[in-house]
């Protein structure tokens, strides 16, 4: 440690009793400065099945945007873990909060098995669902974290498209979520009640801590099969009275949020609701290097990207108020050693993944697929996950809100399969931090970029449906509105230039929308052309299974759908796909595509995408720059607004109800009006690994 963190500490609660008006001695004594007065939560979010250490880009390291090798992954999170857990003995809660079951193909092709166990052996306190935990369907989901079907009845031990699973609920640690409902076709008795209790109370050092759950609200806007049986609201008009109820009836000290909403909601959430003492962010995989301390409220909200960091947040609490705090964001980078019985689990699982004797065929059978079809892993060396596919002289990553190396090369690698038949390719900005550095390319690499398993599809749509599934997307990723926002980054294209203008000067709500210079490309004639609304054009995407089969990549009114088959031939699309039919997924037709090109990543051209005047909105707060702009782009009018300057405990001091509150929890009256007083500033400390 460079300088003990106490001290410190005691000195921002003296700041922050002396602002309040109350006297530090007697009034508190020194065994309240003691750590029988501390919480400290550990933080992780959207693990995304990343089981294995793998590349990662740490913009906070002096190092820009090179890839730093061999970071992540469970058995550097866990030692991580481990040490804070021995540092606070008695005085930690680890909570985990966002898409842990999905982003890899050892996660997907076990329907999440092969982290369940290990996620087990972290004695996780709370967790509440990401909406990539929906993608395998709602018998999976239940499976893993309710233990019940959708009728109410415990399951049996049994397979879920071919993959074992044991009786009851597989996750061994508490789940929590406000904002989630079963929803028709469930029995008709659990229709409009939730899944799982929207808070747990946990008695940590002498302390009542609440920690309330936010689920993703996304899912309606995904495919189908993410939310069957299932009801998301954004749990803005459920939080204040739970917030109530864990204060007034349950008696907590601290209120503690976990929400995957992604960023902007969250501090929006934190802006208008008054009462949360911490807010932890997930969805948007973005860094907070320093905490934030929410204008208004108080509300200490961060974030901790991926499996790649890991958060320590240390909370000084006095008779219920929170009077001091130290934020701590680790890197788990290639000098964090892997605990050995965590990686004792993760080579135990892989190793049928790898060529070799253990090496066993897998089949991941999606909705619609016939029994034992579906995508494939099974001869070696082709499918091996640790086969090498490729080399690569560009950092193949995802880390701009706009234009990518990587998502430019996926998209050409899709109009690859079907290049005398669709003029364009779109896909999805998938977000799973796992860069590849200048080298090899293995198997493994590219299902990390597309951990789903859609089907490659042909669809006709007229330029204005084009046009209208941009603006939809843009409008997503920047809507002035936190609320109506997405949280995810733009799409990509081949044979599709544009310029985007995000000065504001011309928001959503006029018809010209934020996109002008539209090109787009003509496969008869290869050449590029303006977008004529008027023309039918082909589009080549995902068409993700359980959908309409007038929709693909998420965009509405497709004609002429056809599916993508191995061979590279075309079938009509259908709702079923018939036993032995082999289709197209993305991550063989990447491969056919790098075979294509002499097992090289090919010089994927940039500049499709093109900010007017240079101008893409940065973020508001410092420290590592945030990927998204939380406040979007366009003009104040069309957002959502400050809250009030006063912050819970100002507004509500004169409150009946407030006074009966604070009698009852002997709470001082006032909290952290001024962010000078809340121990913002404290030095951070460090950890060694042999403590």
């Amino acid at each position: 440690m460079k300088q003990s963190r106490f001290p410190l500490i005691r000195r921002a609660l003296k700041l922050s009793a002396l602002a309040l008006g109350l006297a530090v001695t007697p009034g508190i004594s020194h065994a309240d400065y003691s750590t029988n007065n501390m919480l400290t939560i550990i933080k992780m979010g959207d693990v995304h099945g990343h089981i294995e250490p793998h590349g990662v880009i740490f913009e906070n390291n002096g190092l820009g945007n090179t890839v730093t090798p061999n970071s992540g992954g469970v058995a550097k999170l866990y030692t991580l873990v481990k040490q804070i857990r021995n540092q606070t003995p008695g005085r930690n809660l680890l909570l985990n909060c966002g898409d842990t079951f999905h982003g890899g193909a050892e996660v997907m092709f076990t329907r999440g098995m092969a982290i369940a166990n290990i996620m087990n052996y972290f004695q996780i306190d709370a967790f509440t669902p990401g909406n990539w935990d929906f993608g395998y369907g709602q018998v999976t989901f239940r499976r893993l974290l309710t233990g019940t079907d959708s009728n109410g009845n415990p399951f049996p031990a049994g397979g879920v498209a071919g993959v074992a699973f044991p009786a009851g609920k597989v996750a061994n640690y508490p789940v929590v979520a406000a904002n989630l409902y079963n929803a028709a076709p469930a029995a008709p008795a659990l229709v409009g009640q939730r899944v799982f209790p929207p808070y747990i109370i946990k008695q940590v050092n002498g302390m009542k801590v609440a920690v309330i759950g936010l689920t993703t609200d996304i899912t309606a806007q995904q495919a189908d099969v993410f939310n069957t049986t299932f009801l998301q609201t954004m749990g803005w008009v459920e939080l204040p009275g739970i917030i109530d109820t864990v204060r007034n009836v349950e008696g907590a000290d601290v209120v503690v949020v976990q929400s995957e909403l992604g960023f902007a909601k969250n501090l929006q959430l934190s802006k208008e609701i008054r009462g949360i003492d911490v807010m932890l962010s997930t969805h948007t995989h973005e860094r907070t290097p320093k905490a934030i301390i929410v204008p208004g409220t108080g509300t200490i909200m961060v974030e901790s990207g991926t499996d790649s960091n890991l958060g320590r947040l240390d909370l000084k609490i006095w008779r219920g108020h929170v009077v001091g705090y130290n934020w701590k964001l680790f890197n788990v980078d290639d000098t964090v050693p892997e605990d050995p019985t965590v990686k004792a689990m993760v080579d135990a699982v892989r190793k049928p993944f790898l060529c070799g004797a253990d090496f066993i065929p897998h089949t991941f059978q999606p909705a619609g697929f016939a029994p034992g079809n579906g995508l494939k892993l099974k001869t070696q060396p082709d499918d091996c996950l640790d086969t090498v596919v490729a080399t690569t002289s560009s950092t193949i990553a995802r880390n701009n809100v706009l234009e990518v190396f990587s998502n430019n090369f996926f998209a050409d690698a899709m109009l690859s399969a079907v290049p005398n038949t669709a003029d364009i390719a779109i896909t999805n900005g998938y977000r799973f931090d796992t860069p590849i550095a200048p080298g090899p390319v293995t198997v493994g690499d590219l299902y990390h970029f597309f951990p789903i398993s859609p089907i490659l599809g042909v669809g006709d749509f007229t330029g204005g449906q084009i046009k209208s599934r941009i603006e939809n997307n843009l409008d997503a990723v920047f809507d002035p509105n936190p609320y109506r926002q997405r949280g995810g980054w733009t799409l990509a294209y081949s044979g599709m230039t544009m310029t985007v203008d995000l000065t504001g000067v011309e928001p959503a709500s006029i018809p010209r929308g934020r996109t002008t210079n539209l090109m787009i490309r003509d496969h008869n004639t290869g050449l590029m052309e303006t977008l004529n609304k008027g023309k039918v054009y082909s589009m080549v995407s995902c068409f993700a299974n359980g959908d309409p089969l007038d929709m693909l990549c998420n965009t509405a009114g497709a004609h002429n759908l056809r599916f993508v088959k191995a061979d590279g031939s075309l079938m009509l699309a259908t709702s079923a796909i018939p036993a032995g039919t082999e289709v197209m997924f993305p991550v063989p037709a990447i491969i056919n595509y790098l075979k294509a090109n002499g097992g090289v990543v090919p010089n994927t051209s940039m500049g499709r995408i093109t900010a007017l005047n240079n101008f893409v909105p940065e973020s508001l707060f410092d420290g590592d720059p945030l990927i998204q702009a939380s406040q979007g782009a366009g003009p104040a009018w069309m957002g959502r607004g400050e809250s009030s300057s006063k912050s819970w405990w100002g507004a509500r001091k004169d409150d009946e109800q407030m006074r009966a509150l604070q009698a009852k929890l002997r709470m001082p009256t006032g909290k952290r009006d001024n962010p000078a007083t809340t121990g913002a500033g404290v030095d951070d400390f460090e950890m060694s690994y042999d403590e």
